[in-house]
């Protein structure tokens, strides 16, 4: 456990981003990220960037970055990828509201004048290009080339990995129990796992027809990625098996990890308004010397 190295890696629009944040708050002196999007598809990390990036960090143990897929050097024992896949619909519909609602174009700015149906038919019926082609961009669909981008046989790659105990591969929308396998399974470095943010892929469910995402979940184009994302729920499972006693064990330490969740996002609602209050008192006190200056 004391040499291993877990490389976070994974497309945008996943909810990645939680395990960083939370990596930042238990290890963040072991966790390094460049928490940049670059502006080409091809700025992916090679095995041999990957190998020069941990010979100069050697102390670090978790590294997060857009920039890192699957493609790590095989021969070092030490490193263990986590990927976190989401369902392909709430991918896309995720990809399509971001880019309607932030101001920079660095995602799909054609949305802001299409309609769901309209991007859908564009994006990823006719796999058009968006004009403003990044990592937000390019790996909406076909995940499996954003993991592998340099090797022809991806799923069989991703098979051995997983085999190997080279990958560990979870969907996003399970994302608690992810965090109770890695503490179970890693406990010296995953402690404490709980958390009191609010994952992304929950939110705005609502703003699209659900008639619209049953069509969309139907197109050719986005079964690939339904594969790979019913394999990242097979395999938390076969993880769960092989590293609790039963089922019971696992529920017992999923129901203590959202107690521990809940009771740090109440200190977090306790502290902001203990915080709020203080400037408002703040500013009282300076309102009331102004007057007793006068």
């Amino acid at each position: 456990m004391k040499n291993l190295i877990f490389i976070n890696a994974g497309p945008p629009r996943v909810g990645g981003g939680c395990l960083l944040e939370i990596m930042r708050s238990i290890q963040n002196e072991k966790t390094i990220y460049d928490g940049m999007i670059l502006t080409s598809k091809k700025d992916l990390f090679t095995r041999e960037e990957l190998k020069k990036y941990l010979n100069i960090n050697p102390n670090k143990q978790f590294l997060s970055s857009h920039r890192m897929t699957c493609e790590i050097p095989q021969n070092d024992k030490r490193i263990i990828v986590i990927v976190f896949v989401r369902n392909p619909i709430n991918k896309i519909r995720s990809h399509y509201l971001w880019a309607r609602k932030v101001k920079a174009d660095d995602e799909f700015p054609e949305a802001k004048k299409m309609s769901f149906e309209e991007f859908v038919r564009e994006f990823v019926e006719k796999k058009r290009n968006s004009k403003v082609e990044t990592l937000l961009s390019s790996f909406m669909i076909n995940q499996i080339n954003f993991f592998f981008p340099n090797i022809k046989k991806k799923n069989i790659m991703l098979d051995e990995m997983i085999k190997d105990k080279k990958l560990l591969l979870f969907p996003v929308e399970e994302f608690d129990s992810a965090c109770v396998l890695l503490e179970k399974k890693f406990p010296s470095f995953f402690t404490d796992m709980s958390f009191a943010l609010n994952p992304n892929w929950t939110t705005q469910r609502n703003l699209i027809k659900k008639s619209s995402l049953a069509i969309l979940e139907k197109s050719k184009n986005v079964q690939d990625d339904f594969k790979l994302w019913r394999k990242s729920i097979e395999n938390l499972e076969q993880q769960i098996e092989k590293n609790f006693l039963n089922r019971n064990e696992f529920e017992k330490s999923l129901l203590n990890f959202k107690r521990r969740c809940l009771k740090k996002k109440i200190g977090q609602i306790q502290g902001n308004m203990i915080n709020n209050i203080s400037l408002v008192l703040t500013n009282l006190t300076i309102n009331l010397f102004k007057l007793v200056g006068k």
